[in-house]
């Protein structure tokens, strides 16, 4: 069995070079980009923000005094189509706070909760028929490389001369990362997620 390719960045782009076969060609670039990839590259959808919490995890949990901002939070998570019915929602239950409070928006109520989990959510272009995703080397792509439905609103992305680029489909997505930072937060959350490694190691320890 030959030796494993030393796979630095002078060999990997000596390959792609003398690569004809496209689809061969396009494995390769996804390899370089994955083998260059880094936290802060611009594809990772990461915001500075995000990026610096999940760098420097915050070491205290954060608590919330304002009455009226805690219910709508609790609100929102309860609302099976949050987005659409949480202003609604909020005007109904207004009369039970009290004189001078008011709800948040929603748009506060996003951004707080952003805040407060260090979550923020990751958005990529898709093509319309779920058959990839347009990242890396295919976000240039103005065509689905595999069903040829266009990237970007058509009527639009014409009109425009190639201007405007909305996306047709856009997939929303929660890094791994910082969820688990928030779990690590909580002492519960904390043994459950051990839970697995406690009962393997348990059952190890009744085999010996």
């Amino acid at each position: 069995m030959p030796d494993p390719l030393d796979a630095n960045e002078e060999v990997l782009h000596k390959i792609n070079t003398n690569i004809t076969l496209e689809d061969l060609k396009k494995s390769m670039d996804y390899i370089q980009a994955l083998h260059a990839a880094s936290l802060d590259d611009p594809g990772t959808g990461l915001t500075g923000d995000s990026l610096k919490c999940l760098c420097n995890p915050p070491t205290h949990l954060a608590s919330i005094d304002d009455d009226a901002l805690v219910t709508g939070i609790e609100l929102y998570f309860n609302l099976s189509h949050a987005d659409h019915n949480y202003e609604q929602t909020t005007k109904s239950a207004a009369r039970h706070l009290q004189e001078g409070q008011e709800f948040p928006s929603l748009y506060k109520i996003k951004k707080i909760i952003s805040e407060l989990s260090s979550i923020d959510p990751v958005e990529h272009h898709m093509c319309i028929n779920s058959c990839m995703a347009f990242t890396g080397p295919n976000s240039n792509l103005v065509k689905c490389a595999i069903c040829s439905k266009p990237h970007y609103d058509p009527i639009k992305f014409i009109n425009s001369q190639g201007k405007e680029k909305v996306p047709c489909l856009v997939t929303t997505s929660f890094p791994l990362g910082p969820e688990m930072q928030v779990l690590y937060h909580n002492t519960k959350s904390t043994q459950e997620m051990e839970y697995q490694q406690q009962q393997t190691q348990k059952k190890i320890n009744e085999l010996h």
